[in-house]
């Protein structure tokens, strides 16, 4: 069945480039299947994190029309739903499966497409150069990037429903469309890819295939009906000199991305690019599908530069993940410049797919280095991101919660009363954890304690019940105290009082929060709240120079 798909694409587009035996034709599938389990391995330990609270606290059900940073994101958002609602939040697995799924199947689109212009090695060094671009570690390693995998996968199954031209055919290509503007705002890109194109052939044939707009046009007229009724405002661009500026930038940097990164060889590259562009445009072969291809990531970094200058905190245009997208489209004009500017010899073929392989093997290693340091960074944030989780559900049991404060778990906001609402829904993420899973950085741990200080309203109260007239005495400095005791401080000498949730209180390991301030020889009282469920934390009290007793 795949062979007879692999052979009805090549027969069916240009003829290929390079000539290669049956078992060169395993390679577009190898890199795929080494992608995914080279990833899936590499991010095995990897948790929900960033965007996804987003997802999780503000979209737990339904809402599948409501924008998301201003993107129609209808399919991720559907795919997150649909997890939460058949395996919940107990596994982050399942999330990474359906992100590397979509990683494959751009994977494969792009192998039957290229194979089919450039042959098997071509074809299979095109799929590396995508899949393997040296910018795509978050698209690969964070599952709801399928919102960028997705609307570029979509462009290339367009075009080959498109070239075989029938109704049916059409109708699919219409379907894809449909889903790539209903994933993100990329669906735009295939809109104008396509719809260039056919502004291309109408003009050049003088005539207009009212049959094809008509069966191509249910998708943007759609999204542009969505985009009356939740159309949103984006920040002022500053004019055309700065939107010309974060444009070039962002060009320049997804083509670097396909050489390692390196700025030098990415002028080299585009130097290389635009040879091929005068080549095509010399030979007269320069059409509407090539017009098209380049038009995609011309969209892309305009449009982006428009909505995406002012916006806090600021995007730069060589983010990775736009390096990714403007790669990858520039691939696919690639492999269609390669087969406009005519059959090569046999000596250039492989000069030229040596130099294309290093650059795919450099863009490998770096984006496994790169891999190997997104898991390190989420692996360091994901405990402080707990600890500020469990502290929004602790008050939240204890209805002392402060609904409106935002938790330090994504750039764009997510309130503590969101989250909870959203556990009530899906249950809580943080099921099965240990107290070692919680704490994280200074920073997190600190953050987290000072949210339950804030919502319990902790303090040092200068009086306390009239019980702790013959107290029994505890050791001095930081200790242990016990939901819902009443501890008496007396200060030797003037001493911040200091509290904390996550272990032992040190001086720089582990600092706490100063809940009150005793003069020498004070007394003041302190009493922990019920932590009700929460045995995943260890509250302690601490103060130099002082004794503390506990109150029978």
């Amino acid at each position: 069945m795949l062979s007879a798909v692999i052979d009805e694409a090549t027969t069916e587009s240009a003829p290929r480039r390079f000539t290669a035996g049956r078992a060169s034709d395993l390679l577009g599938p190898a890199v795929i299947v080494v992608t995914v389990i080279a990833a899936f391995v590499q991010g095995r330990t990897l948790w929900f994190f960033s965007d996804d609270w987003n997802i999780i606290a503000a979209w737990p059900s339904g809402r599948l029309l409501d924008p998301f940073n201003s993107h129609l994101s209808l399919v991720p958002i559907g795919a997150y739903q649909f997890l939460f609602h058949t395996v919940g939040l107990d596994d982050y697995t399942p999330y990474r499966v359906a992100g590397l799924a979509a990683y494959a199947l751009l994977g494969w689109v792009t192998w039957r497409f290229a194979r089919g212009h450039v042959g098997a090695v071509g074809g299979a060094i095109a799929t590396a150069a995508v899949l393997w671009h040296s910018a795509g570690v978050t698209n690969l390693l964070f599952p709801f990037l399928m919102n960028f995998s997705i609307p570029v996968a979509a462009l290339v199954a367009v075009w080959w429903h498109l070239d075989r031209d029938t109704v049916r055919h059409d109708a699919f290509a219409a379907l894809w469309i449909c889903l790539a503007l209903a994933t993100s705002g990329l669906g735009l890109m295939v809109a104008v890819a396509v719809g260039v194109e056919l502004v291309w052939h109408a003009v050049t044939r003088r005539s207009i295939p009212w049959q094809r707009w008509a069966s191509l046009a249910p998708g943007p007229i759609l999204w542009f009906v969505w985009y009356l009724a939740f159309g949103v405002d984006s920040p002022a661009s500053g004019g055309l000199r700065p939107i010309a500026s974060y444009t070039a930038r962002m060009l320049l940097g997804g083509v670097s991305g396909l050489v390692g990164g390196n700025r030098w060889l990415g002028a080299a590259l585009a130097a290389f690019v635009t040879g091929l562009i005068v080549g095509a445009v010399v030979r007269r072969a320069f059409d509407a599908r090539i017009a098209g291809a380049l038009a995609a990531p011309v969209a892309f970094a305009g449009l982006t530069a428009v909505s995406r200058i002012g916006v806090v905190p600021a995007i730069p245009p060589d983010e990775l993940r736009y390096q990714w997208t403007i790669g990858a489209f520039l691939v696919f004009a690639i492999v269609l410049l390669l087969v406009a500017n005519g059959p090569l010899t046999p000596p250039t073929n492989v000069v030229g797919a040596v130099v294309a392989s290093l650059a795919v093997i450099v863009g490998a290693v770096q984006l496994a280095d790169d891999g190997a340091a997104w898991v390190d960074t989420v692996e360091q944030a994901v405990p402080g991101v707990r600890a500020n989780l469990l502290v929004a559900e602790m008050a939240d049991a204890a209805g002392v919660l402060d609904r409106d404060r935002a938790l330090p778990v994504s750039y764009v906001k997510v309130t503590a009363g969101e989250y909870v609402d959203a556990v009530a829904k899906l249950g809580s993420p943080l099921t099965g954890f240990s107290a070692d899973d919680f704490g994280g950085s200074v920073d997190s741990m600190t953050t987290a304690e000072q949210a339950f200080v804030d919502d319990f309203t902790l303090v040092v109260r200068p009086d306390g019940p009239e019980s702790c007239g013959e107290p029994r005495p505890l050791p001095a400095g930081p200790i242990e105290v016990h939901s819902g005791e009443v501890y008496r401080i007396v200060a030797g000498e003037s001493a911040d009082v200091r509290f904390g949730l996550f272990g032992p209180l040190t001086a720089h390991g582990h600092p706490g929060v100063i809940i009150g301030t005793l003069a020498a020889g004070e007394e003041g009282f302190v009493t922990v709240p019920d932590l009700g469920r929460a045995p995943r934390v260890t509250p302690y009290i601490g103060a130099a120079n002082v004794s503390v007793d506990i109150c029978p």
